[in-house]
This record gives structure tokens, C-alpha cells and sequence, in this order.
């Protein structure tokens, strides 16, 4: 079943063995396990296929043996793939189309292509990837190129399958040398695509970065000239330092607002038990009063921080109208979040104190919000 192609967030594959799926949101920065069971064998080279809906990885137990993962019914089913030698598969990435899956291991040996279609599946080899700190792949949506990043330095790295070995360098030091975590592993582990074409990787340290290849079509491919140095993302890190990633699938909805993954402290309580009735255009509308505190604290940490510019978000509800009673704010929607910003970096609190922002929510009157009244996964960021 057909799925949505972008989405608010890509998937990641957690853990050697057991392996976890966890989900990680590029606007917020937030890494959340999902309720899919672990794999006790262990998987690599996750890839998504939004035509089916579907996720792929291969088992590292069982080393010729495809893995399809279905998060819609929370179930993985191993198959045996006709013409795969084992190998320690570790990149993965599933064509366009949804029915190829494009796979490599160890530098030196045959990387392959596995149909999707076939049944049994089979696999046709091909060269070898070649050396160096690449570890995940990912399709740009225009260009059809497969790119990678390498965390040893930090260069640009397509893979052409006319090549032996599949390895083009575009350019190096696009990216700063991968961080490690507590693992001591360094790497780009996780690699995945903004709709358009920006290239988003992030290190086992939880540092994030994406450059621009949004110039690069199917024609006239981007080269050396083109690509500029990549740009840190969210002013903070993500909180993957004791996860051990193995892979990104997935990729993500353009972000026409900045993302931020400094998470402030907060709370949040209805104003009144009961909403009251008022018109917007005509239309009834039920009115539900918030109150949202933010403490100027990093919620990882607990330090007490100075915010000089905050973002509140929360899920839309379809057809829902917000308001704020006293704050400044800008407000936004994307994927199907509202967005409030402070305009400027004049809104401070300072370092372990608290605002209290009071909020208006009208939704229609048809659909009243379920009790106990909440804000529907309320976040906090800390902008400046």
C-alpha cells in the first residue's frame, strides 16, 4: 500500500543486535522509539519504499536473508534472496519506483541489487563499493544519484554502478569529520534526503548537517563547483550519544522554517474545564484556553539557559484556528503542526526563569477536543 513520500521525519535503525526502529522529526530533532518490536538477529542497510508503504534491511545473523518491515502492522518477515552471498551488508537505499534495493557491504566486494518484484527476491551483483567511512545512502529526488557522506573527511560522495569501485568523490570537506558518541564510533550514519534535494546526515554525536544539492538534476547533474559547505542544523545536538545508529530510511517534507533541537523545559494546563462558543467567518467554533509555561532550561541537561527567542508547536487539529492573548509570536503551519514563533530576540527569559504564554485553540464545533484537555504533542525550542 502506497504510502506518503515525505514525511515529518525519517526513520533509523538502533542498535547492532537487538535492532530498534526509532523515528527521528527534522523540525523538532526529536528521536522517538517506535512500538516495533526489536529484532534480536540484528539489521542493517534500512531502506524505505514509499510506493509500498514498506521498510527493507538486511539481517546481520543471517547475512543473505531481506528483512520487510511493516509499520503499519508492527510485523518483520524475513526472505531468503536468490543469488546473495553473505556479506556484511551496511548501506541501503530502495529505488524511486519502489522496486529495487540497492545494497553494499565489506570495501572490496560485490555490492547488489536486489528485485523487489521477483518472487523469491534475487539479487544481480555489481562492483564493488569502495573504501572509506561511508556507512548509508540515500536517492536524491531529482538527480536519481545515490549520495553518501564520509565521516573519516568529510567528503561528498556519489556512487556510480559503471565504476569499479561504485565510489566518486564530488568534493571534500563538505561536511566536518564525523563526532563520535559514546560508542566511539565516528560516522554519517544516517543520511536521508529534504524532498527537493537538500542532503541531511547527522554523526553519532547527534550533530546535524545539511548541504544544498538542489541545483543537481537528472540532465545536468551538481559538480564540485556547485556544492557548498554544509550548514549546521538545529543549533543544538539530538540525543543519539548512547544509541548506536546503524541507518536512516526515509525522507523528509521541505522545511520552509528552520529546524531547532534545543528543547526547553515546559508545562501545560487548560484555562478552563469547558470551552466556550464563538464565531470565526461565520462558522461556530469552540474556544479552548491554555496555559504553556516555558523555563529557560535545557530539557536534556536541566542547565539553566538564557532564551532570547522561543518556538511553541503542537499538532493542528483540521480546521483549527490559534491565537495568542498577550504574546508576540509569528505563527506557521507545516505538517500539520501549528508553528509559533517569537519574532526577533527581544522576548527574553532569563536562564532558570519562567513565561507563562496563554493560548486560544478554536477548533469546529462538530469536533470538540477529548478530555483531559491538552495541547496534542506540545513542544518547546529554545531559538536564541
Amino acid at each position: 500500500m502506497a504510502a506518503k513520500r515525505y514525511n515529518r521525519f525519517t526513520y533509523l535503525a538502533i542498535g547492532d543486535a537487538p535492532t530498534s526502529l526509532y523515528t527521528f522529526d527534522v523540525l523538532t530533532g526529536d528521536v522517538t522509539k517506535t512500538d516495533m518490536p526489536e529484532y534480536n538477529n540484528g539489521y542493517d542497510a534500512l531502506a524505505y519504499s514509499w510506493p509500498k508503504g514498506l521498510l527493507y534491511a538486511m539481517s546481520r545473523k543471517e547475512q543473505s536473508t531481506l528483512l520487510v518491515i511493516d509499520p503499519s502492522t508492527k510485523t518483520i518477515t524475513p526472505q531468503k534472496v536468490t543469488g546473495l552471498p553473505e556479506n556484511n551488508w551496511m548501506l541501503g537505499a530502495v529505488s524511486p519506483d519502489g522496486n529495487k534495493m540497492v545494497i553494499c557491504g565489506l570495501p572490496n566486494t560485490k555490492s547488489a541489487v536486489l528485485d523487489l518484484t521477483a518472487n523469491p527476491v534475487t539479487a544481480t551483483l555489481q562492483n564493488p563499493p569502495g573504501t572509506g567511512g561511508w556507512y548509508d545512502w540515500a536517492y536524491h529526488p531529482v538527480d536519481g544519484r545515490l549520495y553518501a557522506v564520509d565521516g573519516k573527511n568529510g567528503a561528498l560522495l556519489w556512487a556510480d554502478p559503471t565504476r569499479n569501485p561504485q565510489k566518486v568523490e564530488l568534493k571534500e570537506n563538505v561536511f566536518p569529520k564525523a563526532q563520535a558518541g559514546s560508542s566511539g564510533f565516528a560516522s554519517y550514519s544516517a543520511v536521508f534526503f529534504e524532498e527537493h534535494g537538500r542532503l541531511y546526515a547527522f554523526d553519532n554525536a547527534g550533530n546535524v548537517y545539511r548541504v544544498d544539492l538542489r541545483a543537481s538534476t537528472r540532465e545536468k547533474p551538481i559538480d564540485s563547483t556547485l556544492i557548498g559547505t554544509a550548514e549546521r542544523v538545529g543549533r543544538g545536538k539530538i540525543d543519539v550519544d548512547k544509541l548506536d545508529i546503524r541507518d536512516a530510511g526515509g525522507d523528509v517534507t521541505e522545511q520552509k522554517l528552520p529546524p531547532a533541537y534545543e528543547a526547553i523545559q515546559f508545562e501545560q494546563k487548560p484555562r478552563q474545564e469547558n470551552p466556550w462558543e464563538e464565531p470565526i467567518n461565520g462558522k461556530p467554533m469552540l474556544v479552548y484556553s491554555f496555559e504553556v509555561t516555558l523555563t529557560a532550561k535545557l530539557t536534556q541537561t536541566g542547565k539553566p539557559v538564557p532564551v532570547k527567542k522561543w518556538r511553541i508547536l503542537f499538532d493542528e487539529v483540521p480546521g483549527s484556528v490559534v491565537k495568542t492573548e498577550a504574546a508576540k509570536v509569528t505563527k506557521a503551519r507545516q505538517d500539520h503542526r501549528f508553528i509559533l514563533d517569537t519574532p526577533g530576540d527581544d522576548h527574553l527569559i532569563a536562564a532558570g526563569k519562567s513565561l507563562k504564554v496563554h493560548l486560544r485553540l478554536y477548533v469546529p464545533k462538530e469536533t470538540p477536543l477529548e478530555k483531559p484537555l491538552k495541547l496534542g504533542n506540545l513542544a518547546a525550542r529554545r531559538l536564541a
